[in-house]
């Protein structure tokens, strides 16, 4: 991509050694992802949320071993090329100058230092690797040439041949501007004569570096680990960028990376980035609801949670299989943590506050790593059971039907709740929290509760608790009634009938209820229909079937007699109870003999 960028004057040297993926050597970088989230603009560029003018004025100069070996990082480097540009564009305000030189055996001036941005990205996009494959590289005399503004004429090789640097590199750096060099290579550093010998240690961890710090130059180095660190470069390459206040990072052996490292050096203003931080913690299902992660509480996989910056910027991620997630690679400033709740779930940890947040508040500064922001969620839980018609008054459901529009109550956690059974007779309460509850039925009359024997349940939900089985029986309270044989009182009987002797009609009426102490009688004369009471259980009564006959009630005897009623009618009697209820037994007949001839 060509970006034509019209800027005031800016110098920046970067020297590109080769670099890959970030490791977290000295000085350096502790994730592969260096640098800030970015934009794209409508003009294709990508564009970092760096702050504007941070660094003020950039010269800035990039030194790039392209041996053979360097492949890779410098693909990597034209990938990121627009961030990089875009970055120190905007870091520097618009005053930028950018130079650019490369090395293998010599040293190869591409652009001097310059404002035609333009014109030094398409030098980088036209570099390949290729060749080196001699030893160790001119690394040390490139960062001379970066540092000190070298002319070409001036730089023989050991012998005093000249042409061993191939253009010149003279415009001075600006007094005012932030003087950044990067270097990116993958050798151990060298002169011009395929030697590593002390001078060149000497050179590139003594004289270049003081020369450097000297001007106020932050010299940066990259290593690319194509080969591994077999003439302990990296060791020399990081004192020499720790000399001068400037960052050393090492990138993957590939080349991966690269781009970013020189993106981030140019956000750290040529300097080492500041560390980044970490916020971490646990998505925990509090079983017990009491908002504290137990022991043997187990975490909570896929639940989002959400990182939010001082920016509004959001980062999203799911938590792990053990509940677990960290935000990594985090600059410095002020952070929201917060999860995104499910559907059934309530939060019970952190406390949520009187302004309905449940959000932890996290400051980021020095590369602190913030632990243990947890998140406790409890399961909401609920119970169910069936309210049901004991039939038969054993205190089980035997298949027998249910009772609806019965009112079933729910008592704890934070007061009563009521629910009416379904026509089925079934009943539900969800959507409870952590807690001991009652639940109970509310009587009707007439009818007597059978299960449980305990009257009322008592159930304790935990999280994701669903009791079932609360069910309630109930039967009918139903009189009985009775006719026994009551007394005579003129010790008489009945004249002999079909041959053989019956007792006279005298009877006494008994009834019995659950509920009810005192359950009336009544009597019924199968004849006609009519019925006679109510009568008082215990009410002795003699009773005469007279066919055609006026059925009659009437009184007899005195407040002592031994029969208070005398009832005629046409047919035998049949005797039923009714309790206070209104509800009937069954009939029962009290079979009378026929009267004497």
């Amino acid at each position: 991509m060509r970006v034509k960028t019209t800027v005031p004057t800016l110098l920046l040297t970067l020297v590109l050694v080769a670099a890959s993926t970030i490791s977290p050597i000295m000085g350096g970088y502790n994730d592969v992802t260096v640098g800030t989230e970015s934009t794209v603009s409508s003009a294709g560029i990508i564009t970092p949320s760096v702050t504007p003018g941070i660094c003020g004025p950039i010269d800035l100069t990039i030194a790039l071993d392209d041996t053979g070996s360097m492949g890779g990082a410098i693909a990597n480097i034209k990938a990121e090329l627009p961030t990089i540009i875009s970055t120190a564009t905007i870091a520097s305000g618009g005053d930028l100058m950018v130079g650019y030189m490369t090395f293998k055996d010599l040293v190869h001036v591409r652009n001097n230092l310059t404002t035609n941005i333009s014109a030094v990205m398409d030098s980088i996009n036209a570099t390949f690797a290729g060749g080196g494959a001699g030893g160790p590289e001119s690394s040390d005399e490139a960062k001379n040439t970066s540092v000190n503004n070298l002319p070409a004429g001036t730089r023989p090789d050991a012998a005093g041949n000249l042409g061993t640097q191939i253009g010149n590199y003279t415009t001075p750096y600006r007094a005012t501007a932030t003087k950044i060099v990067v270097l990116i290579t993958d050798a151990p550093p060298g002169g011009f004569n395929d030697i590593q010998d002390s001078a060149d240690n000497i050179a590139l961890n003594t004289t270049h570096p003081l020369a450097a710090l000297a001007k106020g130059i932050k010299v940066s180095d990259v290593f690319v680990p194509t080969g591994g660190d077999y003439g302990g470069q990296a060791a020399l390459l990081e004192k020499d960028a720790n000399t001068t206040g400037g960052a050393f990072i090492t990138t993957a052996a590939n080349g991966s990376g690269t781009g970013a490292a020189i993106t981030s050096v140019i956000e750290a203003c040529g300097g080492a980035a500041p560390p980044k931080g970490s916020i971490s913690g646990m998505k925990f299902d509090d079983l017990n609801g009491n908002g504290v992660k137990d022991m043997g509480e187990p975490g909570l996989e896929n639940w989002t949670i959400t990182l939010t910056n001082e920016s509004s910027a959001v980062t999203t991620m799911m938590t792990d299989t053990s509940g677990n997630y960290s935000f990594t690679n985090l600059t410095a400033g002020n952070y929201t943590v917060e999860e995104t709740l499910q559907s059934g779930w309530i939060q019970t940890a952190p406390a949520v506050s009187v302004t309905g947040s449940a959000t932890y508040a996290v400051e980021i500064s020095g590369g602190n790593n913030v632990a243990d922001r947890d998140f406790g969620n409890f399961k909401l839980g609920e119970v169910h059971g069936m309210k049901f018609n004991d039939l038969n008054g054993n205190g089980v459901n035997n298949a027998e039907p249910g009772l609806g529009g019965w009112n079933i109550t729910l008592t704890g956690g934070t007061g009563t709740m009521t629910t009416t059974t379904a026509a089925d007779g079934s009943y539900s309460f969800t959507g409870l929290a952590a807690g001991t509850y009652t639940v109970a039925e509310t009587m009707k009359p007439g009818w007597i509760q059978t299960m449980p024997s305990t009257v009322t349940y008592t159930v304790t939900i935990t999280s994701g608790g669903v009791v079932n089985g609360q069910d309630f029986g109930n039967m009918l309270d139903i009189p009985q009634a009775s006719c026994v044989k009551g007394p005579n009182p003129s010790g008489k009987n009945i004249p002999p009938a079909n041959g053989g002797q019956r007792p006279d009609g005298f009877y006494q009426l008994l009834a019995m209820d659950i509920l009810d102490p005192s359950p009336m009688v009544f009597v019924k004369d199968m004849g006609s229909g009519m019925v006679f009471g109510p009568y008082a259980n215990g009410t002795k009564i003699k009773y005469t079937e007279a066919n055609g006959a006026t059925p009659v009630n009437k009184t007899i005897g005195g407040p002592n007699s031994a029969v208070s009623w005398h009832i005629t009618g046409t047919g035998d009697a049949a005797v039923y109870a009714m309790n206070m209820f209104g509800t009937t037994s069954p009939e029962v007949f009290c079979l009378v003999p026929p009267p004497p001839k």
